[in-house]
């Protein structure tokens, strides 16, 4: 009888032990709801961290996740860079990409340069093509639309057409040198996102190009770099192989 009842209050005290850690780790819970900012949590989902079962806790400067693991705030918000497209041309339209600029000469001779820096690439059939009308790609001045700090703008392919309009910010240079290899880097990385690529450096915005490396701050369609000179880099070339060009491509 004694051992039934010293039996009976160890499952009682096992009962009670049980029921105090729910209602902590219930507590860490709704602590975790409450208190974790939503850009961490989506930060860590992005990496493939479970954040729903296993609590998130704040840890000196930074989150324990999965219960043992920890990552400074710099660990789970830091941009994950790599070539991104999110729609593109048909492959037989990328073959002749009609552009007709109205910048005026002392803009045009940026625009030849970034057209050809595009078609030179090596294993892509992509072609741009300069002309004066019955164009794909149609490049003007914004007229004030763009605010002062924004270098340009562009739209992404649609029904398998590459994208309408490019419209270039002349204000955005105004007070600075203008440097021809500036304007020519805007120009062609607005004429970037026209045949479908994304912000290499915009996680999760877009689809990956299959094949090519996670990481390049080098490329030219990394976003928020405008006013810098960029150029087309190794892994921006290889994106470009992949949605036009022969053998295993994404172009339809």
């Amino acid at each position: 009888m004694k051992n039934l009842k010293s039996l009976v209050a160890l499952l009682g005290v096992a009962f009670i032990m049980v029921q105090c850690q729910d209602e902590s780790m219930e507590s860490i819970t709704e602590v975790n709801k409450e208190t974790i900012p939503e850009h961490i949590i989506s930060g860590l989902e992005n990496l493939g961290f479970d954040t729903v079962e296993i609590p998130v806790v704040p840890y000196e400067e930074g989150y324990l996740v999965e219960g043992d693991i920890y990552l400074t705030t710099e660990d789970i918000v830091k941009p994950v860079t790599k070539q991104r497209f999110v729609r593109v041309m048909t492959c037989q339209r990328s073959r002749n990409v009609r552009i007709r600029s109205n910048l005026g000469n002392r803009w045009n001779v940026q625009v030849n340069t970034a057209i050809r820096n595009w078609n030179n690439v090596n294993g892509s059939f992509l072609r741009l093509v300069r002309v004066t009308n019955n164009a794909d790609i149609v490049i003007n001045f914004d007229g004030g639309r763009l605010a002062p700090n924004v270098a340009g703008m562009a739209q992404f392919p649609e029904n398998g057409r590459a994208g309408r309009t490019i419209l270039i910010n002349p204000d955005f240079f105004n007070g600075r040198p203008f440097l021809n290899a500036n304007v020519r880097s805007t120009i062609e990385h607005e004429i970037g996102h026209n045949i479908g690529f994304a912000h290499t450096n915009t996680a999760p915005f877009g689809r990956p190009v299959p094949g090519v490396a996670n990481e390049d701050n080098a490329s030219l369609m990394n976003g928020g770099r405008a006013g810098t000179v960029r150029q087309l880099s190794f892994n921006d070339r290889r994106a470009l192989r992949r949605l036009y060009g022969p053998g295993n491509n994404v172009c339809f």
